[in-house]
């Protein structure tokens, strides 16, 4: 955990196998938790810390693989190898909420640099698909709702969005977003309340981290 001076607050390690994933996965969570005392729900805000998005492990692994070239979209190829991941993970798990998400942001990105109107149908049925797998999930309704204000659906993606916020209300990501798509809609108030308030979370969490 490192202060907003970039001093370390807290830190720690942990090792194991990778058939241990879940298992390390749940001991980082507990330690993490700890470590934040009363700060963790302030800052982790999303109502389900210790959710386990899939039981299979080597899908969670082709998951991260995958997010982890849509993170570095700026390489040439990523974006193909962060498609075959993704589906890899959706191969061995169906259920997979999290990976249709990021397979639909794929689609999306690659709608972004080819302008390919067939990408941005991709992006929105695999942000519907998501949500079939699992309607609670906040990164499934925020995607949708990316998705959707970039094709021009400027109502539905707010309506997403508020799903998404509802279900994780600390969700800063999804704030910043909506305000985005209210400014595009003329209602520059109600843009920056939500800006605001995307501040005003972004604060806190510096103050809390400060004061560890």
């Amino acid at each position: 955990l490192v202060r907003p001076d970039r001093s370390v607050a807290w830190g720690d390690s942990f090792e194991g196998r990778f058939a241990q994933v879940f298992e390390l996965q749940s001991r980082m969570a507990r330690s993490v938790s700890a470590a934040l005392r009363a700060h963790a729900t302030g800052l982790a805000g999303s109502g389900r810390p210790a959710d386990q998005p899939t039981a299979n492990a080597s899908a969670l692994e082709a998951y991260w693989r995958g997010r982890a070239y849509l993170e570095r979209r700026d390489v040439r190829g990523n974006l193909d190898a962060a498609v075959s991941a993704l589906t890899e993970a959706i191969r061995l798990d169906a259920r997979f909420a999290l990976a249709h998400a990021a397979l639909a942001e794929t689609s999306w990105r690659q709608y972004g640099e080819t302008r390919d109107p067939a990408w941005m149908a991709r992006a929105i049925d695999r942000s519907t698909t998501a949500l079939r797998v699992d309607r609670d999930r906040p990164a499934a309704r925020y995607t949708l709702g990316v998705v959707l204000g970039g094709g021009g659906r400027l109502a539905e993606a707010v309506d997403e969005l508020r799903r998404a916020l509802a279900l994780r209300p600390n969700y800063d990501e999804a704030r910043r977003q909506l305000g985005h798509v209210l400014a595009r809609e003329g209602r520059i108030d109600d843009a920056v309340v939500e800006f605001q308030r995307a501040i005003d979370l972004e604060t806190q969490c510096r103050k809390r981290l400060a004061g560890l």
